[in-house]
């Protein structure tokens, strides 16, 4: 194991530690109706935990820069400055992912709420919660946070991705380049969507499962990175099987030989990680996973006469009765431009250099 591997993977197993316990202390505050609450206490217990772990760890050398590495440097620093000047944003987050965010700030609680967007209750909790963290001390600014530690994390994946394979060292670095350097992948480090981050968990993900030896540790990472990404990007459980066909089959290693103890406390809290809880409440208290509706109509207000109108101001009550269907195009279209750029790129480099 090189020197880049170790703070490699003691960097993921950070990441990963401090976002998954940021959302069971804020899903804990959430009980009791105290999101902003549990919100300050995740944020400050993710920087004492990241502390902690930095001081505790065996190397004394924490951080290893190459000159070599000077366009990545630079590719990040661009993201950071574009950060500066102002965030991006796509319409969907201005429509229903913040409006998600500041409406469970605003009722100290997740549950579903009356609104005319279906989205903002469709959606998992994941991302609001990991926005939520860095939107109380830092505002809109902060929300971009998280992409910009996922865009560095996901440059350290993909050279490790590129170290095990025979392509040589130079072009390894140009192509991880080209694809780092896109304007898609610049933008993305310093907006507050949320496609880079999830996409970053996928990978490390497939980091823990195909370039770390098998363990009941690589396995747990692997499996709480995998619920982390689906509970931001719930379109990744179609994933599911094959991770499971992995799980069972990697190395013709049954399941018999890792550690099951383990598995107590890694069972419940996956699950928390997931989209399993939104849409299990969806299901039950709304009859629907895809598109839960908690209409602002009353049974009151439907069996009074249609010659009056609800107490709601100028708004005509029909208006109210369905969920408005905001859309992005362009958004829509540039996220489906990065999954189609990182499937492509993961492709070429395993079928023509990869030897896993």
């Amino acid at each position: 194991m090189n020197e880049h591997d170790d703070h490699l993977l003691l960097w993921v197993k950070i990441w990963v530690e401090v976002v998954a316990g940021m959302i069971i202390i804020i899903s804990v505050a959430a009980g009791f109706s105290l999101m902003r609450l549990g919100g300050w206490l995740a944020f400050s217990g993710g920087i004492s935990w990241i502390s902690y772990r930095i001081i505790s760890a065996e190397n004394t050398k924490r951080i290893v820069l190459s000159w070599q590495d000077w366009p990545f440097y630079i590719m990040a620093g661009l993201s950071l400055v574009s950060l500066c000047i102002r965030p991006h944003s796509f319409v969907d987050s201005y429509s229903y992912r913040l409006p998600q965010m500041l409406l469970w700030l605003q009722e100290g609680h997740p549950w579903a709420v009356p609104i005319v967007d279906f989205r903002i209750n469709q959606m998992p909790h994941i991302w609001s919660f990991l926005s939520m963290v860095f939107f109380l001390p830092f505002g809109e600014r902060g929300i971009a946070i998280p992409n910009l530690i996922s865009y560095l994390i996901l440059l350290g994946i993909l050279k490790k991705f590129t170290d095990a394979s025979n392509i040589p060292k130079t072009k390894s670095r140009w192509i991880i380049l080209i694809f780092m350097s896109s304007p898609v992948m610049v933008m993305q480090a310093a907006t507050n969507d949320n496609v880079l981050t999830s996409s970053t968990f996928l990978m490390i993900a497939v980091y823990f499962s195909l370039l770390r030896p098998l363990s009941t540790s690589s396995v747990s990472y692997s499996a709480l990175s995998f619920a982390l990404c689906c509970g931001i990007k719930p379109q990744y459980v179609m994933l599911a099987p094959l991770w499971i066909v992995w799980f069972f089959h990697k190395n013709n290693t049954t399941i018999r030989q890792l550690h099951w103890k383990v598995f107590v406390w890694l069972i419940p809290l996956v699950i928390i990680c997931s989209p399993l809880p939104t849409f299990s409440i969806n299901y039950f208290y709304h009859g629907s996973i895809r598109s839960p509706i908690v209409s602002l109509v009353t049974a009151e207000e439907k069996t009074e006469s249609t010659t009056t109108t609800p107490d709601r101001g100028v708004t005509p009550e029909k208006i109210w009765e369905r969920p408005v269907r905001s859309y992005s195009r362009l958004a829509f279209l540039s996220e489906k431009i990065f999954y189609v750029y990182l499937l492509l790129l993961i492709c070429f480099l395993h079928q023509n250099y990869l030897h896993l």
